[in-house]
């Protein structure tokens, strides 16, 4: 009797499944809280900068982000980076999280390194609260590890 599916691919053993839905799912959460927090810093700043509300109450200078003179905060072109950033990592998290749903081995193990190159980026920006990019590391450590262990 053979172990394989339909189309040629090995099954893999009971673990290696679980192990492996269990780094999609901690990838998917991980990711989820990156567009959070990536999505809350920009509406933030958007609001922030973009200086429409803060004129209505209280002027500009009171409670507005003249307040401190701009300092402490992000000018322009710092958001349009931030964003670039949350683009990315939310794109290269997406393919890589596509990649480890797969079957074949070899993109488990390019979706699993795409997290972890996602999570990477992520960090020092703070994305997700942190807890966003630790959880996609795990999820992509854990892809590997699987991939590895795989039959």
């Amino acid at each position: 009797m053979t172990s394989g599916t339909a189309n040629g691919a090995d099954a893999g053993t009971a673990r290696g499944r679980e192990g492996q839905s269990a780094a999609l799912v901690l990838s998917a959460v991980g990711l989820a809280f990156q567009a959070l927090a990536g999505s809350l810093a920009l509406a933030f700043s958007a609001l922030w900068l973009g200086r429409g509300y803060w004129y209505g109450y209280r002027g500009f200078y009171m409670m507005g982000p003249g307040m401190m003179g701009y300092f402490g905060y992000p000018f322009y072109p710092y958001t349009a980076l931030y964003a670039a950033l949350v683009a990315v990592v939310i794109a290269v998290g997406l393919a890589g999280g596509a990649l480890m749903a797969s079957r074949d081995r070899e993109r488990r193990m390019a979706g699993s390194v795409l997290v972890i190159v996602a999570s990477v980026i992520a960090f020092p920006t703070m994305f997700g609260f942190i807890v966003g990019s630790l959880l996609m590391l795990v999820g992509g450590l854990l892809g590997l590890l699987e991939w590895g262990h795989a039959a």
